[in-house]
C-alpha cells in the first residue's frame, strides 16, 4: 500500500476545524473571509481546511458537506457536537488507516501512534510525534468530551495564584509538574503559538 503523503495528515485542533465550518455556514469562501470570519492566521485556516476535508465535513471547492452541515447546527462543545465528530471520525478512511482505534475506549500510546505513522504515512520522526499529539488530543475530546468547567476555572485560579519569580528564584527552584495543566481543553484554538519549523501545508 502506499505509503500516505505526510501533507494529508491533520495537523489542526477541532476547535479550528469547528471555526472554519461554521464560517463556511455563515458564507465565507475564501482563504481571506475565513480567517476574517474566525479570526485563524491563513496557514492556520488552511489547516483547519484540510483537517475539515479528512473528516468529510468540507469538499474541496471549499463547501460544506451533508456531515459539515450537521454539524454547523449543533451548539460547540455540545454533546451533538462531539457525535457528529464521531461520526466524520468513524467514517474517514485516512483517519481510520492511521488511528483505527481512534474511537476506542482504551487510548493508544503516543509511541504506537508515532510508530503508525512513520509506517503509514511520509512523515519524518519529529513531525510525527507533534502530529501525534495532535490525533490524541482529537481523541480525548471525541471519547472523554471536555473537561468539567469547575476543572478549567480550578486551573486558571491556581495560574493567578501563582507569585511571580523573579529569575534567580527560578533558577533556584526546581520545576514541579504542573498537573493543573492537563485540565486545559485538548481542542482549545493553538493558532496564537509560534509556527513550527517544519510544517507543511496539507
Amino acid at each position: 500500500m502506499d505509503r500516505i503523503p505526510g501533507a494529508h495528515v491533520p495537523q489542526a485542533p477541532l476547535a479550528s476545524v469547528r471555526k472554519v465550518v461554521d464560517a463556511l455556514s455563515a458564507g465565507a469562501v475564501t482563504t481571506d473571509e475565513l480567517a476574517r470570519a474566525t479570526e485563524i492566521e491563513h496557514r492556520h485556516v488552511s489547516y483547519a481546511l484540510r483537517a475539515a476535508e479528512t473528516l468529510g465535513l468540507v469538499d474541496p471547492t471549499p463547501s460544506l458537506t451533508e456531515l459539515g452541515r450537521a454539524l454547523a447546527d449543533t451548539h460547540p462543545r455540545s454533546g451533538a457536537e462531539r457525535h457528529v465528530f464521531r461520526l466524520a471520525a468513524g467514517a474517514s478512511g485516512l483517519l481510520c488507516a492511521i488511528m483505527p482505534d481512534v474511537l476506542d475506549e482504551r487510548a493508544p500510546s503516543r509511541a504506537e501512534v508515532v510508530m503508525r505513522l512513520l509506517t503509514h504515512t511520509t512523515l519524518g520522526a519529529a513531525t510525527a510525534a507533534r502530529r501525534a499529539t495532535d490525533l490524541l488530543s482529537w481523541r480525548r475530546y471525541l471519547v472523554e468530551g471536555p473537561p468539567p468547567p469547575a476543572q478549567l476555572e480550578l486551573k486558571f485560579a491556581r495560574a493567578r495564584a501563582k507569585p511571580a519569580m523573579t529569575d534567580d528564584a527560578r533558577s533556584a527552584t526546581p520545576p514541579e509538574d504542573d498537573d493543573d495543566l492537563l485540565m486545559v481543553p485538548d481542542v482549545e484554538p493553538e493558532n496564537n503559538r509560534a509556527p513550527r519549523e517544519d510544517d507543511v501545508p496539507f
